[in-house]
């Protein structure tokens, strides 16, 4: 859906425009920017561009400024309640959850859901996280050099299912065992995309 701006409409004071962004659990430029896409009648009073719109205005502080909501006068919702609204409606995406959210009255940042722990959680996509030397094994074959090179490719999704997004992270606690355990003296990425020892 592309929103589309009535000329005639006058856009809102920056203090309105923050009330409203912030009512709508609205907390950076790229849920701002979901906030416009799907919500039309909201769209048309609110500026494609805020930093520039209320700076030229003197008004702007910031973007943590005109997004930082106050405490909930309401009950928050909960990570379960985001999870069946997801479930009922097939949403495995965050651009799905973010237009779900806006429709059905829940925050479009999921970290304001009581219980929030990760995206994964909330949309069901997480998968069982394989043995660190099971990844390993999948991980070297692929010719990666890099953290970064790796993290690239799982952005791009071009990595073996079942490797994780963060495996220095995720799997630092087999890690330290692994090392201690085999008198392993490389950098974690040396041993998880070589092999080294």
């Amino acid at each position: 859906m592309t929103t589309r701006r009535n000329r005639s409409t006058a856009l809102l004071p920056y203090s309105d425009a923050a009330k409203l962004v912030q009512a709508k659990g609205v907390t950076s430029a790229r849920q701002y920017k979901a906030l416009l896409h799907w919500q039309d009648p909201i769209a048309t009073q609110l500026p494609t561009h805020p930093a520039d719109y209320y700076s030229r205005r003197g008004d702007w502080t910031g973007w943590d400024d005109f997004t930082h909501a106050p405490e909930p006068a309401t009950p928050r919702r909960s990570i379960e309640q985001g999870q069946a609204l997801a479930r009922e409606n097939t949403a495995t995406n965050r651009d799905q959850w973010y237009q779900l959210a806006l429709q059905h009255g829940f925050p479009v940042d999921p970290e304001l859901l009581d219980g929030f722990t990760s995206w994964d959680a909330l949309l069901g996509t997480a998968q069982a996280l394989l043995p660190l030397e099971e990844a390993a094994r999948l991980a070297r074959p692929l010719g990666i050099t890099t953290a970064r090179e790796y993290r690239t490719r799982f952005k791009t999704r071009t990595l073996p299912a079942g490797l994780p997004s963060d495996p220095q992270k995720q799997y630092k606690t087999q890690w330290l065992a692994l090392r201690e355990s085999h008198h392993l003296k490389c950098p974690f990425w040396r041993y998880f995309l070589d092999g080294a020892s």
